[in-house]
């Protein structure tokens, strides 16, 4: 195992993952997973809101982890890592479909919009 430190080119080690892991206990909207996922990478996902929310739009893309249990990490790796390629399209496909800029710009607008006519 190597730690690279900071590195430019992150697209060129997601795209030779095999899995994203994050077990983070807080996030805000966690662009690490939706670049893991742009990249067609699965993502094994701590159990929280966020990332509840990005894995609702294609739950094929990845796995959730119950976050204080070390062993459900280990075996929902085991299961992910055990489907990749099945999973490597709806990873993708989430934010194809849903978690793109031209979609996420259009629900903002329309959130600005309703705010505007209140």
């Amino acid at each position: 195992m190597s730690l690279l430190g900071h590195i430019d080119d992150v697209a060129r080690y997601l795209r030779a993952a095999d899995v994203f892991v994050s077990a983070s206990h807080s996030e805000g909207l966690p662009n690490a997973v939706m670049e893991a996922l742009a990249t067609s990478v699965p993502a094994v996902l701590s159990d929280i809101g966020p990332h509840q929310e990005i894995l609702s739009v294609n739950p094929d893309g990845g796995a959730l982890f119950e976050r204080s249990d070390p062993d459900a990490l280990a075996r929902t790796l085991d299961t992910v890592a055990g489907s990749v390629e099945d999973r490597r399209q709806a990873a993708r496909n989430a934010i194809e479909t849903e978690l793109n800029a031209v979609t996420m710009t259009q629900r903002y607008e329309s959130v600005y919009d309703d705010l505007i006519d209140c």
